[in-house]
């Protein structure tokens, strides 16, 4: 799709600001340096409104409190010492947070550093890197963390004439102690548990990457199923066994996300029609109504 969303949508809580930037290849940000006022008229506004990661890797890091947050259509509780990992492409959206909440948010610029060509050649690390986007870590290894973030900041801020080489370095070491907590987790389940694990969770990340890929114009289990060389009901089964949702469920959550994000976006009914391949733009208003609870056009003109 061609639309351009707002990139950081998601993580704009708030009057903050970025406490280091270089240019638009590295970005932290976080509410250790800076307060966000969550309960601003801002930050409200925020709740619930879906975005995309666009050409971004993002990496938050919860160090204190909790966090909500929906990505790819599935409901997470981040809390303290855990690690979310948001790649482009990644649908999600900010539900709330705790008052005494504080992160640390690393946003990486694939055309300057891609976590997936990092990893090409190791199949190793791709099963690891597909697990899911969700780690937990100690107090020790989340001090490692910081400590290996701060570096990176520095590196920001310095005059170092080889800073880049050296921040990649640096995200290169995050990235791999990540995906070490992948590995110790896989070598605590047993042989037996472990293959048939990761190829029901193998065939449900190929579902959801077949569906980011093609929910616009594809709504039906079948679709997905043939793409996988699986029965429907098998696929179907699968899918609620890893996520406790259904295909349908799934397929509904992608067509209202992006038509909300096409409304938000000032797209007129007929082309988000046109777009999701709905038959008409009544059948479309009854549909969107019926989840959200109003019609396109409120919610487009909502205040």
């Amino acid at each position: 799709m061609s639309t351009s969303y707002q990139r950081h949508s998601l993580f704009d809580m708030g009057n903050q600001t970025y406490t280091a930037m270089l240019e638009d290849k590295v970005i932290i940000n976080d509410n250790i340096y800076q307060t966000i006022d969550f309960e601003s008229e801002e930050s409200k506004r925020l709740l619930g409104v879906p975005s995309r990661v666009e050409d971004f890797t993002v990496f938050e890091f919860y160090l204190e409190g909790a966090g909500n947050i929906t990505s790819n259509f599935q409901e997470y509780t981040l809390r303290k010492n855990d690690i979310f990992i948001a790649r482009s492409g990644d649908v999600g959206s900010f539900e709330g947070m705790s008052k005494d909440v504080k992160f640390i948010l690393v946003f990486v610029s694939q055309k300057f550093f891609s976590p997936m060509r990092s990893i090409d050649n190791s199949k190793t690390l791709q099963d690891l890197m597909f697990r899911g986007p969700l780690h937990h870590c100690s107090d020790e290894q989340m001090n490692d963390f910081v400590s290996i973030i701060e570096l990176i900041r520095h590196q920001i801020n310095s005059s170092n004439l080889y800073r880049e080489h050296t921040i990649k370095d640096l995200l290169n070491a995050l990235l791999f102690s990540i995906y070490s907590l992948s590995a110790t987790e896989a070598a605590q389940e047993t042989d037996a548990d472990q293959k048939n694990s990761a190829r029901q969770k193998e065939l449900f990340m190929g579902f959801m990457k077949l569906l980011k890929e093609n929910f616009a114009k594809q709504h039906k289990a079948a679709f997905y199923a043939d793409k996988l060389c699986v029965t429907p009901k098998y696929l179907s089964q699968i899918v609620y066994k890893v996520s406790g949702k259904f295909i349908k469920e799934y397929i509904h959550e992608a067509l209202i996300t992006e038509a909300m994000m096409l409304l938000n976006h000032g797209h007129t009914i007929q082309e988000i029609c046109d777009r999701l391949e709905f038959t008409s733009p009544s059948f479309f208003g009854r549909y969107f109504k019926e989840a959200t609870g109003m019609t396109p056009m409120e919610y487009q003109n909502r205040g």
